[in-house]
């Protein structure tokens, strides 16, 4: 009897050359330190371009927690016509400079899709790179924002970002571990 293995990235994060991170990392390094910083404002979800060249199976959604975690995050996927395909739902932000796991599973066929994340409080807040290429660097790179408070909404409206935030957050294909 053949198997099948799944040869897709055990987790793709906003840093990943899938998603934004490709974009402001690229060659340059622009990425700057990646540190603990606050959310550049509350109820503001951002959505950052991830694009799928294989079938995904996520299992769980995470982010990397700031030193001082706060108020409540979701975060999620939507997909090109910006319908929410899943989420992890309104969870208070626990544990100091540690990611946060949450329960979220989707098939999501290969690709255009946005990962998503928000945030309740400017206290909240994840590991982000210091210096990213600016507003319009991530307009360049298609980064929306949709004016929301936790939960992700099913559907949404997304307009273009007015922050400088890249956090670190994405998605996961494990149940468990790591």
């Amino acid at each position: 009897m053949a198997t099948t293995t799944d040869t897709s990235p055990i987790f793709i994060s906003s840093m990943s050359t899938l998603c934004m991170g490709g974009y402001a990392l690229g060659d340059g390094g622009q990425g700057g330190a990646l540190a603990s910083n606050a959310a550049q404002a509350a109820n503001t979800a951002w959505l950052f371009p991830l694009y799928l060249p294989y079938t995904y199976n996520v299992q769980r959604v995470f982010c990397m927690n700031g030193n001082a975690p706060g108020g409540n995050i979701d975060v999620g996927v939507y997909n090109s016509s910006f319908t929410l395909q899943c989420h992890g739902g309104s969870t208070a932000q626990a544990g100091a400079s540690v990611p946060q796991y949450m329960a979220a599973t989707a098939t999501l066929s290969p690709g255009q899709y946005y990962l998503a994340i928000v945030f309740s409080s400017v206290a909240g807040g994840t590991y982000s790179f210091s210096t990213v290429p600016g507003v319009s660097g991530l307009r360049m790179g298609g980064v929306l924002a949709v004016s929301s408070a936790p939960p992700l909404p099913g559907t949404a409206s997304p307009v273009a970002t007015t922050a400088n935030y890249l956090p670190l957050f994405g998605i996961t294909r494990t149940a468990s571990g790591f």
